[in-house]
């Protein structure tokens, strides 16, 4: 297994404080249209309705987590939104260590910028829709798989 650097942490925690910033609209309580079913259906009622049926095994399981747990609905926007910020961060991350393998940056101007690029890959228009729903960590646990995936083929 190899070691983590500390500037890789660094790093980490600066995207992560730059992702805070731009997303700090969404770590208030927010509701998209699914949102609001779950809130009138309950947790369960929705999982059970719409995750499970779907398929969205994932889902299913942080809904019925949450309803263990009895976390309010506007807590648990919050709060899945800050993990989904968490892990794509972590994207970010892989994605730049990733590019780093192929294109050294010995500058700190070509190092900021390749951040930058990074950054703004996953953290795209798209995403920022992605993150106003319920399943965002859901979400951004998948962008993470998919680049994962794309680096093992490669």
């Amino acid at each position: 297994m190899k070691k983590i650097d500390k500037r890789d942490i660094i790093t980490f925690f600066i995207i992560l404080i730059f992702a805070l910033i731009l997303f700090a609209g969404y770590l208030t309580p927010h509701f998209a249209t699914d949102t609001y079913r779950v809130y009138d259906r309950t947790y369960t009622g929705y999982s059970k309705e719409n995750s499970l049926l779907d398929g969205r095994l994932i889902q299913f399981t942080i809904l019925n987590i949450l309803n263990f747990f009895n976390v309010p609905i506007h807590i648990a926007t919050i709060i899945l939104t800050i993990l989904a910020l968490i892990v794509s961060s972590v994207s970010v991350l892989v994605l730049k260590k990733w590019v780093e393998k192929y294109k050294k940056f010995e500058s700190i101007t070509g190092q900021i910028f390749l951040n930058l690029v990074c950054f703004f890959t996953i953290f795209n228009f798209m995403y920022l829709e992605n993150m106003y729903f319920l399943e965002c960590l859901v979400m951004a646990f998948s962008v993470l798989l998919y680049i994962l995936s794309a680096k093992y083929i490669i």
